[in-house]
């Protein structure tokens, strides 16, 4: 079955915030810790408003990742998530959604992507040509920092 990306429902909230929920205990973060990140993970109706653009790839039957875009301005775009089910993580499923979301980001007009990196994902996004920032304090746990990274259009 060869994996397809679609627009996600505003329907499919609770199984997007699942797949964001294992994905990022993939890491083998503590109990503890999944449950302090779970309201910045979860996918909210929010995320379908104008603007907004989430997106699945699955197959005939499974749903194998997704990410999300949200406008920051007139020129830059923030990847607010993307996520792959654990037992795809490192089969080129989440290159494809990133070259998808660039695709999205390029055609909307945007000229630059911003994102807010998990540090065991930092080396994922700088493969693909992100570039690192900065860095912010996580939500989830005081003083943990998390990689700022962008991409600039060519």
């Amino acid at each position: 079955m060869v994996p397809r990306i679609r627009q996600a429902r505003h329907e499919e909230c609770g199984a997007l915030t699942e797949i964001a929920m294992r994905s990022k205990a993939h890491w083998g973060y503590s109990a503890e810790f999944m449950a302090n990140v779970r309201a910045d993970l979860e996918v909210r109706p929010e995320k379908f408003m104008p603007g907004f653009h989430v997106y699945v790839l699955e197959t005939d039957n499974e749903m194998i990742g997704f990410y999300s875009l949200r406008p920051e301005s007139a020129e830059s775009v923030i990847l607010e998530d993307l996520f792959i089910e654990p037992q795809h993580i490192g089969h080129g499923y989440g290159k494809m959604l990133w070259d998808h979301s660039l695709a999205v980001a390029r055609s909307l007009g945007y000229r630059k992507l911003t994102l807010i990196s998990d540090p065991f994902a930092e080396a994922f996004y700088a493969h693909l040509g992100a570039v690192r920032t900065g860095e912010t304090e996580s939500n989830a746990l005081a003083g943990r920092m998390l990689p700022l990274m962008e991409y600039i259009f060519k």
